[in-house]
């Protein structure tokens, strides 16, 4: 996991620095069980809020769609 600094996920509104850390996103389906590793979040170092950037969302919403699970069967 590499640390960095506000420069990629901003500042907290309080006050705090984001640290960046990977996660494993497990994902509810009705088709089968489906977990997205190494997903990038921004966690505060003061109060533990957690942030995504918006093309971290947009794979994680491209990855969850019917079509998208249909292909990975």
């Amino acid at each position: 996991m590499t640390e960095t600094t506000s420069v990629w996920y901003g500042r907290c509104p309080c006050g705090g620095a984001y640290r960046d850390r990977s996660i494993d996103v497990p994902i509810r389906s009705t088709t089968f069980p489906l977990v997205i590793t190494d997903v990038g979040q921004g966690s505060c170092l003061l109060c533990d809020s957690r942030v995504y950037k918006a093309s971290t969302l947009l794979m994680v919403e491209a990855s969850t769609t019917e079509e998208s699970l249909k292909l990975r069967r």
